[in-house]
């Protein structure tokens, strides 16, 4: 996405979803987490930080982040991202974001 569908995104109080396929997190033969959190750094940047949600794909894809191959992984991804931000954003992003977005779009 361009700095200007993000800022759009965030303007209609939008959800940003950042998946774990590997070749949307870098062009370099191996992803890792902090490819995937450079991501996440640059649309906090932009103000989409109570945006953000997270789309695995683990049973979509046949190669995986370094660090997010399954599920069990999660619990170390969240340790990464609070190493970097406060527990209430990382919240939002672990699924208080695609729930606050669901309840106000989806009918009653």
């Amino acid at each position: 996405m361009t700095d200007e569908q993000i800022r759009a995104l965030i303007v209609a109080d939008g959800l940003i979803g950042l998946t774990f396929v590997p070749w949307f997190a870098t062009d370099k033969e191996k992803a890792t987490v902090d490819d995937l959190l450079r991501h996440v750094e640059h649309v906090c940047e932009l103000g989409g930080a109570l945006h953000i949600a997270f789309g695995s794909d683990f049973d979509g894809i046949d190669r995986h982040i370094v660090g997010l191959e399954n599920p069990a992984c999660y619990p170390g991804f969240a340790e990464a991202l609070l190493r970097r931000y406060p527990e209430e954003l990382v919240r939002g992003m672990l699924g208080r974001n695609a729930i606050r977005f669901l309840e106000k779009n989806l009918p009653k």
